[in-house]
């Protein structure tokens, strides 16, 4: 990146100024500056650069943060989904142990199908509690 800043900041000096600081007055001849602005390194340059840019804050967003979140969302969505239609059902989500209810067999099946949220119920599950569920099931009523 710095390199495109280096080779900025010297074009610039070099470029004609009307397109970078001073303003463009003379429009009769507007068409044949603007082609040959287009046609300028200085012009390629400045576009090259802003390719960069975006390219960066896009890897920036896809960080492994960023796609641990999305994982996280997804599971959840599947959390609550087994939650409401439990609810719907007028299913009970606990058996008698917390291992051994529908809720807990709901996601089991459907982690069958779903390689991000089998790892997800391999983790800690602070969304599965049945703390959490009881808290869930008042909206779906």
């Amino acid at each position: 990146m710095t390199a495109f800043a280096n080779q900025k900041s010297t074009l610039a000096k070099s470029a004609e100024q009307i397109f970078i600081s001073a303003g463009f007055r003379n429009w009769k001849k507007s068409r044949e500056a603007f082609s040959r602005h287009q046609n300028s390194k200085a012009h390629l340059i400045a576009l090259n650069t802003e390719a960069h840019i975006h390219d960066s804050i896009r890897i920036k967003l896809c960080s492994p943060s960023a796609r641990a979140e999305e994982a996280a969302r997804l599971a959840l969505l599947q959390i609550v989904g087994a939650v409401r239609y439990l609810s719907k059902q007028g299913l009970a989500l606990r058996g008698h142990s917390n291992k051994e209810g529908n809720f807990q067999n709901y996601l089991k099946d459907k982690a069958e199908d779903d390689p991000n949220l089998a790892s997800w119920l391999k983790r800690e599950q602070p969304h599965t509690s049945p703390k959490n569920r009881k808290q869930d099931t008042k909206h779906y009523r």
